[in-house]
């Protein structure tokens, strides 16, 4: 879950967050 957790928290994953309408 960590690896899942620190990809959320990169770049790319910031952008899909964003992408769905998470801040």
């Amino acid at each position: 879950a960590k690896a899942f957790l620190a990809y959320l928290t990169s770049d790319k994953g910031k952008a899909i967050l964003q992408k769905y309408g998470f801040q």
